[in-house]
């Protein structure tokens, strides 16, 4: 995820500040769905949301009896 946000970055803003608060659904067989991302638009038209998606949606939790929604508070100093 540090990676997607880093190329995102155009080079003159890449010491700035950044938060990119996550959303997204662990489903009840752990995989990741639904996942949404806040974050500049600077970042969006650097391609963060679609490599961030690509990040969270290859990850798997353990099956569980009900699905759960997280919002992750990601950011970067």
């Amino acid at each position: 995820m540090l990676g997607c946000i880093a190329r995102a970055r155009p080079t003159s803003t890449r010491k700035s500040r950044a938060a990119s608060p996550l959303r997204f659904r662990i489903q009840r067989t752990g995989v990741v769905k639904g996942v949404q991302v806040e974050a500049p638009v600077i970042l969006h038209r650097g391609g963060s949301t679609g490599c961030i998606k690509g990040v969270m949606g290859g990850l798997r939790f353990p099956a569980s009896n009900m699905s759960q929604v997280i919002t992750f508070p990601f950011s970067l100093t």
